[in-house]
């Protein structure tokens, strides 16, 4: 579905034909096109920032999270859209914050990504440490990771605090 304008339509027959778009989009691929279309006007910081991957996680939330009979105006639609990419904006940094500590190869590398405010990780027991005590505690926490690495920031919490209660 998309779409457009010619020069027999009105800027109200473009914003109904877009509002339809999104009510009738039977995939995330429609509902990306139609959430896309400049004549519905959503602010789209957000969205912006995000992978292709990321936007039509976003087109499919917004499909699958749509009430019956469609959202009942531009501002819900808007406030859903905001919610739906600040969630794949967080998930998009979480996800970017894991690899780096499962790409890390050296303990000082993993000390630096396990700092990374996305990750949130609880640091009281290590932020405190030493630099050293807390290379340390990272080589624990490398050696501990598992052959494919940590597959969420859960994971890598529980071996940290492995890490700083054995060290």
């Amino acid at each position: 579905m998309s779409v457009h304008q010619d020069e027999n339509t009105t800027g109200s027959d473009v914003l109904t034909e877009a509002w339809t778009a999104v009510r009738h989009a039977g995939d995330s691929v429609d509902m990306q096109i139609a959430l896309e279309s400049p004549y519905l006007g959503l602010i789209q910081t957000l969205y912006k920032q995000l992978s292709s991957a990321g936007k039509r996680a976003v087109a499919e939330a917004i499909r699958l999270g749509q009430p019956e009979g469609g959202y009942a105006d531009l501002q819900t639609l808007q406030a859903a859209f905001q919610a739906a990419a600040q969630e794949q904006v967080n998930a998009e940094a979480v996800a970017v914050a894991l690899q780096a500590v499962n790409e890390a190869e050296t303990a000082e590398q993993l000390a630096s990504a396990l700092a990374a405010p996305y990750l949130g990780l609880v640091l009281v027991g290590y932020s405190g440490l030493a630099a050293w005590e807390q290379t340390s505690v990272a080589k624990r926490v490398l050696e501990l990771r598992p052959a494919g690495g940590y597959g969420n920031r859960e994971a890598v919490q529980t071996a940290l605090n492995e890490a700083l209660t054995t060290r």
